[in-house]
């Protein structure tokens, strides 16, 4: 689940094939494993919330310093997720 609140400015999200037009002081609360887009709708600076949850607990441990890449996997560690939104401002 993902919950995006508007604090400044006007956005759309596209969640799927659904578009979004929120204002300062909207919230969404979607499905954050949906393909989902935001853009700015204005030239003005937009400031955002988004808060993710996730439906398992995971168990980090501390990466060695070569980074995530060279961690070996294990069955308490799991890889960041690769968030699928993609962010437009106009221009």
């Amino acid at each position: 689940m993902a919950n995006l609140v508007i604090a400044q400015g006007t956005v759309e999200l596209i969640v799927g094939k659904q578009p979004y037009i929120l204002g300062e002081g909207n919230a969404l609360v979607f499905e954050a494993d949906v393909p989902h887009v935001y853009r700015n709708m204005t030239g003005s600076p937009a400031t955002v919330y988004l808060v993710s949850t996730y439906a398992t607990s995971f168990t980090y441990e501390k990466a060695p310093e070569g980074g995530l890449e060279d961690f070996p996997p294990s069955a308490s560690f799991r890889r960041p997720c690769r968030h699928r939104s993609s962010y437009s401002s106009p221009k």
